[in-house]
């Protein structure tokens, strides 16, 4: 049933909002938007993200599939289906893959070994990748420092996450080493704020 805080998200408004500030992530990438007030009024559910749900609001529908890797998972899933209709299905099916949920190493390679990465005659068919993180900063931080370079960065931007394993960061370089194939990844903070990192990001990374 739906609550009443949910029930005052704009699934029109709100959405359009939402999706404007990933295409400007998108296009420039290393920039830390939130979407905080625009989500203010997502209702929590079983602590998955508010800022996850409503990126899933603004990208899921009947014809985007999508898939949750959370605990709990099927209270997630049918939410995000009943709010949106998009078809659930495994992420080695998805075209997009949320993750709440701290994975081994050898998860981490199985959850990523699936996804889908595109042909090179139709690399928009890969999935998109959206990680809840604990916190990210352009500020030095204990976690992990990245370095980002590439289209729509001028010289380089640095970036410090924590709650965050570099294993995705080697996995992503694994799969999108053969340009156009391979995933777009969206990092998301518990505060809210996204980070997007297309496939054409080229990414190096240190402990701090």
């Amino acid at each position: 049933m739906q609550k009443a805080k949910d029930s005052s998200f704009d699934m029109v408004h709100d959405t359009q909002a939402i999706y404007r500030k990933l295409l400007d992530g998108m296009a420039r990438p290393g920039k830390i938007n939130s979407i905080a007030p625009i989500i203010s009024s997502v209702e929590q559910i079983a602590d998955f993200p508010t800022a996850l749900l409503g990126l899933a609001y603004t990208l899921v529908d009947r014809e985007a599939s999508f898939a949750v890797l959370s605990v709990p998972k099927e209270e997630i899933e049918k939410h995000i289906h009943w709010k949106t209709l998009s078809p659930i299905v495994a992420a080695d099916a998805a075209d997009y893959v949320f993750i709440n949920q701290a994975l081994e190493k050898e998860e981490i390679q199985q959850v990523t070994g699936s996804l889908r990465t595109g042909t090179l005659e139709n690399p928009h068919e890969s999935a998109t990748l959206l990680l809840a993180v604990e916190s990210f900063s352009e500020e030095a931080v204990k976690g992990q420092k990245l370095i980002l370079r590439g289209p729509g960065i001028q010289h380089s931007c640095e970036i410090h996450i924590t709650g965050f394993s570099i294993d995705w960061l080697e996995e992503r370089k694994r799969i999108n080493g053969e340009f156009p194939i391979g995933i777009d990844m969206i990092l998301v903070s518990r505060a809210g704020e996204v980070l997007a990192i297309p496939r054409t990001t080229v990414i190096e990374w240190e402990e701090c």
